[in-house]
């Protein structure tokens, strides 16, 4: 069995070493750079949509002889908020958020707008409710209107939703292509020794045995060429964070660390997923082509 594995390790140096060293760098290159693409944006878009779902805007509209909402009720407010259970945090919008947010840059015609009182509040919960009649006793007649952000993000969510299907999808078919090219390429090269096959089946040899020595000697080729190529993703991806400084939803370096670590961790384990199913497909695929051609 030693001689027969040395005689399949050379059939199989028929498939260019090189080529297909180059080729699986390539596309788990591009495989590990979608998986990256597709764990950042995965990440980056629950964070935010949950950021944006515990979201709360009340505004408060001066009365109809008011420019501003008097400071006694904005104190009120403030009050109220900071008192109730279930928020975490609030920010009033002064004037200057406003008239930048309006691209005003005229005090004197800013001045002359009524200007609703704006407050920005972060829930604990998306399901909080503001109570619009614990309100109403301290704004007194004055209008007011409590938005929701949750409501807004219906199709935001469905869009994001497509986008990751569609990341999903787009590394699958390169994944199949690679799996398609390397079974031409095996299935090419054992016709080419069809003769071998014919007298190692009058040795009584096993399809099985030859199909798992077969598998184990291609993924030998082309472990280097993905190991480098998850490296190359994971490290140009780094760069590219670092270089154009996209923003984090951490500030601590620490965490900034065990996340880059878990995201390696992930990315590993992807890779090794990935190549576990290729032997596999390549050891069903040989066995299953070894008993139609040469062993029926």
């Amino acid at each position: 069995m030693i001689i027969i594995s040395k005689i399949f390790n050379k059939i199989l140096l028929d498939i260019e070493m090189k080529f297909l060293s180059g080729l699986s760098f390539l596309i788990i290159s591009l495989v590990c750079f979608h998986f990256i693409f597709y764990l950042n944006f995965y990440n980056f878009s629950g964070d935010w949509i949950e950021k944006e779902s515990s979201l709360i805007t009340v505004q408060v509209m001066p009365n109809k002889d008011e420019k501003r909402v008097p400071d006694k009720i904005k104190q009120k407010l403030d009050n109220y908020f900071n008192e109730k259970e279930g928020i975490l945090s609030e920010d009033i919008l002064d004037d200057s958020m406003i008239k930048d947010d309006l691209g005003l840059s005229d005090l004197n015609s800013f001045s002359n707008i009524r200007i609703p009182l704006i407050f920005q509040l972060k829930v604990k919960n998306v399901t909080t409710l503001i109570d619009k009649q614990e309100i109403i006793p301290i704004i007194k007649d004055r209008k007011f209107q409590v938005h929701y952000h949750k409501n807004d993000l219906y199709e935001i969510s469905n869009f994001i939703y497509r986008v990751k299907i569609f990341i999903f999808l787009f590394g699958t078919v390169i994944s199949l292509l690679f799996v398609f090219l390397l079974t031409l390429l095996l299935k090419s090269t054992l016709k080419i020794y069809d003769k071998f096959f014919e007298i190692i089946q009058i040795m009584g040899a096993n399809s099985i045995k030859i199909s798992a020595n077969l598998s184990f000697i291609l993924m030998k080729k082309i472990l280097p060429g993905s190991i480098l190529g998850m490296l190359f993703a994971s490290i140009t991806s780094y760069l590219i964070i670092k270089i154009f400084n996209f923003p984090s939803f951490s500030s601590d370096s620490s965490l900034i660390f065990t996340n880059d670590f878990t995201s390696f961790f992930y990315l590993v384990s992807f890779l090794v997923v990935v190549l576990v199913l290729l032997f596999l497909y390549l050891l069903l695929y040989l066995f299953y082509f070894l008993e139609k051609r040469f062993f029926a």
